[in-house]
């Protein structure tokens, strides 16, 4: 008797940890092998031309003029920021997925009152600084209204990306961030990050430590296996 109870422990034991290690599986196939697309937009940079300190030393002794108004006088300031966006899924985006009433874009916007960016104006053409393939050389971004740039429908194949740059004028007190607008099929949510790099490690460790414990406790149920195995001989 003694010893059939020991073979059902055996078994049972045995059984939860094949459970327990093919429902680590299956949670890892789902949230790192899902076929759907992610996109990112990440902030890279948002350097002003001139300090805080270049605005006081400089205002008496020189004049940056834009639209024959001296910015310094009016105590405003050049930002130049760079965004990354990237399809950091395993899915394609592609044309068909962008919605015309909703385009993909992004406005700037001060950090302390981001209902308010009418101070802000985009005083260049954005510009495509890297990316990950020839292809968006054909990338069209345009400035919708000061603070706003849209950008065209384009494939952007999973862990494909590009950067663009703009050049924006804003009073010298602000912090320009960046939020997001449009509507893309298949994601919920847009992401926005301060820097690519940031999301990236993120993802890595999350991924690695899910990996680390499966392979514990694949380890593990192999011991017990063996375990039970020899007990039930």
């Amino acid at each position: 008797m003694q010893n059939d109870a020991d073979k059902t422990f055996g078994w049972s034991f045995l059984g939860f940890w094949v459970g327990l290690v093919i429902g680590l599986i299956s949670l890892w196939l789902s949230v790192f092998y899902q076929r759907q697309p992610r996109l990112s937009v990440a902030i890279l940079s948002r350097t002003p031309v001139l300090s805080l300190q270049d605005l006081q030393n400089l205002k008496d002794n020189l004049e940056i003029l834009y639209n024959k108004t001296n910015i310094l006088e009016s105590k405003q300031n050049l930002y130049v920021i760079t965004l990354r966006f990237a399809n950091i899924g395993r899915a394609n985006i592609v044309k068909g997925d962008f919605d015309a009433a909703a385009p993909l874009g992004i406005q700037l916007v001060d950090v302390k009152n981001s209902r308010s960016p009418a101070e802000i104006s985009i005083i260049q053409k954005p510009e495509v600084l890297d990316a990950s393939s020839n292809y968006f050389s054909k990338l069209v971004v345009k400035i919708e209204s000061n603070a706003t740039v849209v950008i065209e429908p384009i494939i952007l194949d999973a862990q494909q990306f590009f950067t663009i740059k703009l050049v924006a004028l804003m009073p010298e007190s602000f912090q320009p961030t960046v939020r997001v607008l449009g509507k893309i099929a298949g994601i919920r949510e847009i992401e926005l990050v301060d820097e690519l790099s940031s999301l990236s490690a993120n993802f890595f460790w999350q991924r690695w430590l899910l990996m680390g414990g499966i392979i514990i406790a694949a380890v593990s149920l192999g011991y017990l296996l063996i375990s039970s195995l020899i007990s039930l001989l």
